[in-house]
């Protein structure tokens, strides 16, 4: 079975604490800062208008939590784009196969924040593995990734971002 078949085999529950355990794992494992990780974005995402006008939103936006459907289809998404994408599938395919969730929690809570970092990365880093350091998360992944669904998950959280 593939990468991209697991996670469309995972239930909604899965995908959420999947995708907050690496978007929690891939923030602390990341040195570069926001300006850089943007620059990486494919140019039609960091084109958009929306993107633009991020330094103009309140920081206090960023933490609020995403409606439970909109977090599974954000999780989802951004999960299904790691699988498609070489830089990051052999980093999946090692949670799906490795990690534990241990937690006892009745829901998982996905702030904006959260999930713009997680995209951000996602679509902007190469991930490889280093028998004496473990994952390395290096900037350098193919501008040209799949930039249709990195639009689209964009594009959904913006919506948040403006409701209306």
């Amino acid at each position: 079975m593939t990468t991209l078949q697991k996670v469309q085999e995972l239930d909604d529950f899965k995908v959420l604490r999947l995708f907050r355990h690496i978007e929690m794992e891939m923030v602390q494992s990341v040195k570069e800062d926001l300006p850089a990780i943007m620059e990486r974005l494919p140019d039609e995402v960091k084109n958009m208008p929306e993107m633009q006008e991020l330094n103009a939103v309140e920081e206090a936006k960023f933490i609020e939590p995403l409606q439970q459907e909109l977090a599974v289809k954000i999780a989802r998404e951004s999960l299904e784009l790691m699988a498609k994408s070489p830089d990051t599938e052999p980093y999946l395919a090692d949670k799906l196969e490795n990690w534990k969730d241990n937690e006892m929690v009745a829901g998982t809570i996905l702030a904006l924040g959260g999930a713009f970092s997680a995209v951000m990365i996602m679509s902007t880093f190469r991930i490889s593995y280093n028998k004496n350091d473990g994952w390395e998360f290096n900037l350098g992944a193919s501008k040209e990734n799949q930039t249709e669904t990195i639009k689209t998950i964009f594009g959904a959280l913006f919506k948040v971002l403006k409701p209306g």
